[in-house]
């Protein structure tokens, strides 16, 4: 069962680091360009 688990597990993990990633990525990007805004919303 616990084999079976591990997969899910690891997909969860690697998707909650990409948001938090791409969420930080779009926050630093906003501040460093503030006059650009459009870009963050796109990703």
């Amino acid at each position: 069962m616990v084999v079976k688990k591990l997969p899910q597990l690891w997909d969860l993990l690697l998707g909650l680091f990409l948001f938090f990633f791409k969420r930080g990525f779009a926050i630093f990007f906003k501040y460093s360009h503030p006059s650009k805004p459009l870009y963050t919303h796109n990703m």
